[in-house]
């Protein structure tokens, strides 16, 4: 498994590391150097690869959570922090052990969050299974939409310039860094999706990691 790692702003994490008690994180640059050695290592290897950031070497690991999840399936979530959809609703779990049993032993469900997934949930969901493949498809997500996923077309357009996408003809793939970052692809690729339907162009931006 290939996950970036993130040093959050206020954790016992970047306190160590301000404290000089251990290594600095690695830089978002080498962290991408990483990733692009990691996944030709695997590549040249009998693995295969499952999602975005999962490769596996028997079927005992076959990533389903993770694929179904992101093909929008319904879900029901057992046990603290875990998240779960059904019925056009998404609900977290308490992540706090001790307020999940609890609420157990109160019998009450311990659910921290429940919300309605949005009308567009549906494509957004077929977004992120086809990207978790390493791929964008805007026919098949026009059937699901409508043709106004063409104007996507310019921002693909940006990203093969900047090497983040190769267009095949067929399908805009992920390229090694484009994988790399697919996580910030995905996220615009909704807000746009988004903009496109309801007419806002108002998004927040906030640095999430605190490394560089």
């Amino acid at each position: 498994d290939l996950y970036q790692l993130n040093v959050y702003g206020h954790s016992d994490l970047k306190k160590k590391i301000a404290a000089g008690e251990i290594q600095p994180a690695a830089t978002t640059v080498q962290q991408a150097e990483m990733f692009a050695f990691a996944y030709e290592w695997l590549e040249k290897r009998p693995f295969r690869r499952l999602s975005n950031c999962h490769w596996a070497k028997t079927n005992r690991e076959r990533s389903l959570y993770n694929t179904l999840n992101k093909q929008g399936a319904e879900t029901l979530p057992f046990g603290a922090g875990a998240g779960g959809k059904l019925a056009g609703y998404s609900c977290m779990l308490h992540r706090d052990l001790n307020s999940y049993l609890q609420a157990v032993e109160n019998c009450n469900k311990p659910i921290m969050s429940l919300s309605r997934q949005s009308e567009l949930q549906d494509l957004y969901s077929a977004v992120l299974h086809q990207l978790e493949q390493g791929y964008l498809d805007i026919a098949v997500l026009e059937s699901c939409g409508d043709k106004r996923l063409q104007e996507l077309l310019w921002l693909l357009d940006i990203w093969e310039k900047r090497g983040l996408v190769k267009n095949n003809g067929v399908l805009f793939c992920l390229t090694i860094a484009g994988q790399f970052w697919k996580i910030n692809i995905a996220q615009t690729i909704i807000e746009s999706i988004h903009s496109l339907y309801t007419g806002e162009t108002q998004f927040s931006f906030q640095k999430i990691a605190a490394q560089g």
